[in-house]
C-alpha cells in the first residue's frame, strides 16, 4: 500500500512582534492511501497549523515555512503557487473546520454552497448542481434532502451543520480529507455519529482522512494510526492497538489515563495533567514535557530524546525507551 501524502523534516514559525514561534518542530510522517490517521494532542500543541500547512492555508506573513516538503500524489506542495493551489483545494484535498456555524456562509442555502466548489473545478450544469447537492446531503444522512437542500445554515443544528461541511468536503470526491476537531462542541451521540458517518464515507469513496482532535477517546474506533503531539513535536507514533495496548511515552500515558471509562468507580476522579505546555518562543533543549512528567530525568531537561523504534512502526521520543537505560534496568 502505497503513500498518499509524505510530511518531511517539516518546521512552520509565526513572526510575531515578540519574537519568532516555533509552532511546528521538525515533524515527518506519512498517510497510507484508504487509511485514516489521527493526530492527538492538547490545544497549542500544532495539530492545526500542521493541517492547514498541508492545505497551504497559512497567510504569510506572518508564518514562515522554515524547512520541509511535504509531498502530495509525489509533488511537493511548498513549491505550488498560490494559483495551483487553489486548483488542489476542494478537488484532490478538501478540509472539515472545527466551527461549521462560522465556516458556512449565512447567505446562501446549503445547495449552493456544496456546488460551488464543484463548479470551481467542474463544469456542470445548474440541474446537475442541484442533484449532486441533493446526493451529498442524502450521502451525509441528512433527512428530506430535496427540501432542506434550500435551506440555509442557520436552520440546521449543530449536528447537521456539521454534516453539510462534510457533503461540502466530499462533494468533489478527494482523495484526501482533512478533519480539523470535526466534532468540538457537540454532545457525544452526535460526536459518535459524525465520526461513524465519515468512516462509512471512507469505505464507500476510498478517501483517505487525516483527523485532528485533542481526545484520544474519538479515534478509537475510527483511526487506524495515531500521531502523539506536545510542542510542536511528535511525541509518539503507531497503529491504533500499539498507542492504545502499549503507550510508551509518558505524555500518551497521561492523555489515555484522561479519557473516561465506564469501567470507573463512582469516587474515581478524572486524571489531568498538571502544569502547562511549554512556551514556544524559547522551546527548552530537551524534552518538552519534562516539567509535567512524573518520571522526569536530569537528561531530559538538557538533551532531546531521539526517537527509539518499538517495531512495526511503533516509535515514540523518550530517554526511558533509550536502549541504555532499559539496559540497566529502566523501563521494559
Amino acid at each position: 500500500m502505497d503513500n498518499i501524502l509524505e510530511v518531511k523534516n517539516l518546521c512552520v514559525s509565526f513572526e510575531t512582534f515578540f519574537g519568532e514561534v516555533e509552532a511546528v518542530r521538525d515533524i515527518s510522517f506519512s498517510l497510507k492511501r484508504g487509511t485514516t490517521l489521527a493526530i492527538v494532542g492538547e490545544s497549542g500543541c500544532g495539530k492545526s497549523v500542521t493541517a492547514n500547512s498541508i492545505m497551504q492555508l497559512l497567510q504569510s506573513p506572518p508564518a514562515v515555512y522554515k524547512q520541509g516538503e511535504i509531498i502530495f500524489e509525489g509533488e511537493d506542495l511548498l513549491k505550488k503557487s498560490e494559483n495551483e493551489m487553489v486548483e488542489i483545494r476542494g478537488n484532490n484535498i478538501s478540509m472539515v473546520f472545527q466551527d461549521p456555524m462560522t465556516s458556512l456562509n449565512p447567505t446562501m442555502n446549503v445547495g449552493k454552497q456544496i456546488v460551488e466548489g464543484v463548479k470551481s473545478h467542474k463544469n456542470i450544469s445548474a440541474k446537475e448542481g442541484h442533484e449532486l447537492a441533493i446526493e451529498m446531503l442524502r450521502k451525509v444522512s441528512v433527512p428530506q434532502p430535496e427540501s432542506r437542500v434550500k435551506q440555509y445554515p442557520h436552520e440546521f443544528s449543530g449536528g447537521m451543520r456539521q454534516r453539510v461541511m462534510i457533503a461540502i468536503a466530499m462533494a468533489a470526491n478527494p482523495q484526501l480529507l482533512i478533519a480539523d476537531e470535526p466534532t468540538t462542541a457537540l454532545d457525544v451521540t452526535v460526536q459518535a455519529q459524525i465520526l461513524n458517518l465519515m468512516k462509512d464515507l471512507k469505505e464507500q469513496m476510498g478517501t483517505s482522512i487525516i483527523l485532528i482532535t485533542h481526545d484520544l477517546g474519538v479515534v478509537a474506533d475510527m483511526s487506524d494510526y495515531i500521531l502523539v503531539m506536545y510542542a510542536g513535536q511528535i511525541v509518539e507514533q503507531g497503529t491504533i492497538d500499539q498507542i492504545f495496548s502499549n503507550p510508551k511515552h509518558p505524555y500518551t500515558q497521561k492523555l489515555l489515563q484522561a479519557v473516561p471509562r465506564l469501567t470507573m468507580d463512582k469516587k474515581e476522579s478524572l486524571h489531568s495533567i498538571p502544569g502547562t505546555p511549554p512556551d514556544l518562543f524559547k522551546p527548552p533543549a530537551g524534552c518538552a514535557f519534562f516539567d509535567r512528567c512524573h518520571k522526569a530525568m536530569v537528561i531530559c531537561e538538557e538533551n532531546m530524546p531521539e526517537f527509539q523504534d518499538h517495531g512495526e512502526g511503533h516509535c515514540s521520543r523518550c530517554w526511558l525507551n533509550h536502549p541504555s537505560y532499559v539496559e540497566y534496568g529502566g523501563e521494559k
